[in-house]
């Protein structure tokens, strides 16, 4: 995606500093959603429910019949297992040295995402803190010191019902698109379109399946489908990026730079793309508005700066509109 908007091959690097900035930016445009975001984060941190990244433990369980048992699940081990190490800290300080790896687990969860992958380092620890609370159960039980296993046993029992109250989220058709793009850049047309088809009539709000089909579409040299694709889209979310610059270059690349013009004057309101600058730029001269291809080669320039393929190009295109606007 980074590289289908730049226009170019990204490193590994430039990537990963394109998706940063990316973030930051949404959380700088809506510091609204940062709370939210938190509290989302904590829910799914504590809760039963794995969400699967490149590691789906519910796929495990179908392979083992030990994985596919109700207890004891995550819920029992942090149930147990954090309200244990409050009791080891209580009895011994070095139990503080087994709360650091929790604790930046969770910074780490806190920051970036939560995921059955992300999780899954801190349940070694969370399972010394339920041996530290089974072991202390039984002993209080043996001394007859019922009263000392009441404020832990409630703590336990509110930890555990809570994480097992949250249920799985409902779907909005993320992960079948991740599928089917997946598939898309892989240049396995048919099957991404199939999984791309079929969600698109379950998920018919979701706009990335009808910029993926326009996107197909386009692949296979239906202008005219990919546009309508690509009309969806932006009926659907007016300012999405990806749909009115596809839509743009569509037009564009089908010789008619007129009605791309808009689209792609829409799409740099959204975010400013150096790519979308210099698709402007192309835009306006296939126009013959000289005027208006010098400012976006100029702004294009600027953006990228003299280490982009593609800077030499633009300063010449300037070079040559200015010479002949004095002609």
């Amino acid at each position: 995606e980074a590289e289908y908007r730049f226009g170019r091959k990204l490193s590994a690097h430039e990537a990963s500093v394109f998706w940063r900035k990316e973030t930051f930016r949404v959380l700088r445009e809506n510091p609204r959603i940062i709370p939210v975001l938190f509290l989302n984060k904590l829910k799914w941190t504590i809760a039963n429910y794995e969400i699967p990244m490149n590691q789906s433990y519910h796929l495990f369980a179908e392979f083992s019949g030990v994985d596919k048992w109700p207890l004891p699940n995550y819920a029992f081990v942090m149930a147990l297992g954090l309200p244990g190490l409050m009791i080891g800290l209580y009895r011994r300080k070095k139990a503080w040295w087994l709360m650091i790896p929790i604790v930046t687990i969770m910074a780490t969860l806190m920051i970036f995402c939560v995921s059955s992958r992300f999780r899954m380092p801190m349940v070694p620890f969370l399972m010394i803190g339920t041996g530290i609370f089974l072991e202390c159960v039984w002993r209080w039980i043996k001394e007859g010191n019922w009263q000392n296993i009441i404020l832990p046993g409630l703590v336990a029992i509110t930890i555990f019902s809570i994480s097992m109250m949250i249920s799985p989220p409902e779907s909005d058709g993320h992960k079948e698109f991740g599928l089917a793009k997946a598939f898309y850049l892989r240049n396995d047309i048919n099957k991404a379109k199939i999984l791309a088809l079929e969600n698109e009539k379950k998920y018919p709000e979701n706009v990335d399946f009808h910029i993926l089909l326009g996107r197909i579409a386009k692949s296979e040299g239906r202008t005219n489908e990919a546009m309508t694709y690509y009309q969806t889209a932006i009926s659907l979310a007016p300012h999405n990026f990806t749909a009115n610059y596809d839509m743009g270059m569509l037009n564009l690349n089908a010789g008619k730079p007129e009605q791309a013009i808009g689209y792609l004057e829409k799409s740099l309101t959204i975010r400013r793309y150096s790519i979308g600058m210099l698709s402007l730029a192309r835009a306006y001269e296939e126009t013959s508005n000289r005027k208006g291809a010098i400012n976006y080669y100029k702004q294009f320039i600027k953006a990228v700066g003299p280490d982009d393929p593609k800077y030499e190009m633009a300063r010449k295109r300037i070079a040559i509109m200015e010479t002949l606007s004095e002609d």
